[in-house]
């Protein structure tokens, strides 16, 4: 029968000490829809985790990268599922870690892109037209180079505030951190400050955010004399721009410029720890629902690089607590961290490069075990975008020269059925003959092969989620379908996503009217299980099969409803119903 489940997570020691595996509860459910983009990646220069390479506004996804001839371009999903692309600049170093792309939109949708720099003068470019990649670009480096104190960077980290201003984190050749302005209403870039500097040391930035008040998040590290990778002292740091003002984690006003002796640090060195070993590497950081930060990143507990591991720092009253995420990875990736909707999720890759997830609703005390999302691909260092219930992963399988986006949605579990108590309560059947079956394991079976047929369940005011079902079309007649359907409140009045003699489609009903939204040609073996996957935010809806995005459309003619498991002309089975609303 469904099973509806809690909303909360089972609470479990309090994380009082530090440096502590994590404690866990059971596996918090999420799908990945895995989107090819059109490209072919450089098969070194652009798997860091310094950069901010993806962004969503309007509907849209946006991602940079360098392709294999080492050109910069930036490439747009529209809300109808179609790509465009441009070539920014050319003629971009082989620097692995270091000249990747990184993107931010302005306020008023203005595209800035920052990018080939390890000890170069500013590169940056920004779009002609708002949310258009082919409506030409502008070299802007001099803006920036007209106020820097130094015209030298590296690793640039870009972020957008509610206001729609762009700032901009990045070090200059003093080996400093500096943060710059994009003032949207003026159109102007300004240097906000040199605010982490010691003489003999480098300062690494590491991760920027906004919060939902404008203030800036900033996660950095620390190296020893000249830059390098044996990098220490995981620190963080808060910049108001309502005040101009610098804060540490509990509140306490920054003093500037950061030291090390001075700086917030949420993952200390060991006592035995040296500078000439491995520390801290890297750093991505969310805030919860009361703007206080969490900070996903990797640390050496040996000082060798077979010892790193995905950790997590988050407050715990006035200290900062540490927790080990999980073991065992290949050092160069890195973890990535995102909130919303009560939910924190934790994104890493494992062993093998499959990205992993846990889920926290208690702000990082406990987290649920380990789920993994995808497999095959090696995917290097995560980054992603939140908006809208959905998590859109920047995934690069690197050596592949391939580009992906994952979308996750996996908030609050509405409905799982695996029908394995051997019946079917909760589920309305409207035609055909539905029961329970053994075919290795139990599974809804439809077993009249004529006419149209559907199993109903869920409630009438389930709006944005995703909805997995495990589908085998056993026999068939003439033009036979099956599939799934969403935001049902009627046979004729619902969206269908279907596999229709030949053709994959989403479709939608309007009394009784059906109009195809999307299509596509797709084998569907006979007796072969495939899971269907349909995704539904606002009005952008998605199909998938086997985890990987077949079809998108964009429709607003229903807001809400239940699902139903649906066939035509065919007897089939299903199994592992499970729908998840948005994060």
């Amino acid at each position: 029968m469904p099973r509806p489940l809690s909303r909360t997570l089972t609470a479990l020691v309090a994380a009082v000490a530090t440096l502590l595996t994590t404690a866990t509860t059971a596996a918090h459910a999420a799908a990945l829809n895995v989107v090819p983009v059109p490209a072919t990646t450089h098969p070194t220069s652009s798997g860091a985790g310094w950069w901010t390479p993806i962004a969503h506004l309007n509907g849209a996804t946006y991602v940079t990268y360098l392709d294999a001839g080492l050109r910069v371009v930036v490439a747009r999903q529209g809300a109808d599922g179609a790509w465009t692309s441009a070539v920014v600049d050319t003629g971009i170093a082989a620097d692995a870690g270091h000249t990747q792309p990184s993107i931010a939109l302005d306020g008023d949708g203005y595209i800035h892109v920052f990018y080939g720099m390890h000890d170069n003068p500013m590169r940056y470019r920004r779009s002609d037209r708002p949310e258009s990649v082919t409506g030409g670009w502008t070299d802007r480096s001099a803006e920036i180079a007209a106020v820097a104190p130094e015209n030298v960077f590296t690793y640039p980290i870009p972020a957008t505030t509610p206001n729609g201003d762009v700032y901009l984190l990045i070090r200059s050749r003093g080996r400093h951190g500096e943060l710059y302005r994009w003032q949207d209403a003026a159109d102007t870039w300004s240097l906000v400050r040199r605010f982490g500097s010691e003489s003999g040391y480098t300062f690494y930035p590491d991760a920027m955010v906004a919060d939902d008040a404008g203030d800036l998040h900033i996660a950095f590290e620390w190296a020893k004399v000249q830059p390098r990778p044996e990098r220490h002292l995981g620190s963080y740091v808060r910049y108001s721009p309502a005040d101009d003002a610098f804060y540490q984690a509990g509140g306490a006003r920054q003093e500037l410029p950061i030291t090390r002796a001075t700086s917030d640090v949420h993952q200390p060195m060991r006592a035995a720890e040296t500078w000439d070993e491995w520390g801290v590497q890297g750093a991505k950081l969310t805030v919860d629902g009361q703007r206080r930060p969490l900070i996903a990143f990797d640390y050496s507990l040996d000082g060798t690089t077979s010892g790193m591991r995905h950790r997590l720092s988050r407050r715990d009253g006035d200290r900062w607590a540490v927790t080990t995420m999980s073991a065992g990875y290949s050092h160069p990736d890195k973890p990535w961290i995102t909130h919303s909707g009560g939910v924190t999720r934790y994104y890493f890759p494992d062993a093998a490069q499959n990205v992993r997830l846990r889920a926290s609703r208690d702000g990082g005390a406990t987290w649920t075990d380990e789920q993994q999302l995808t497999s095959g691909r090696r995917y290097k260092s995560l980054a992603g975008h939140t908006s809208g219930g959905t998590d859109r992963l920047y995934l690069n399988a690197l050596s592949a020269g391939e580009l992906y986006v994952g979308l996750s949605t996996g908030g609050e579990t509405l409905l799982a059925d695996d029908f394995e108590d051997g019946a079917a309560q909760g589920w309305a059947p409207a035609g055909g003959s539905w029961s329970v079956v053994t075919d290795g394991t139990a599974r809804y079976r439809q077993a009249s092969l004529a006419g149209n047929n559907l199993a109903t369940a869920g409630q009438s005011t389930w709006s944005d989620y995703s909805v997995r079902v495990s589908v085998k079309r056993l026999s068939h007649g003439a033009a036979p379908a099956v599939g799934i359907s969403a935001r049902y409140t009627g046979a004729g009045d619902r969206y269908g996503f279907n596999h229709s003699d030949g053709v994959l489609h989403i479709m939608k009903r309007v009394g009784g009217v059906p109009t195809v939204l999307a299509s596509k040609p797709y084998p569907l073996e006979t007796g072969r299980s495939y899971t269907f996957t349909a995704t539904l935010t606002g009005r952008a809806l998605a199909f998938a099969v086997d985890g990987v995005q077949e079809l998108t459309a964009v429709d607003g003619s229903h807001t809400a409803g239940g699902i139903a498991l649906a066939t035509y002309n065919a007897t089939a089975s299903f199994d592992d119903v499970r729908v998840t609303a948005g994060w």
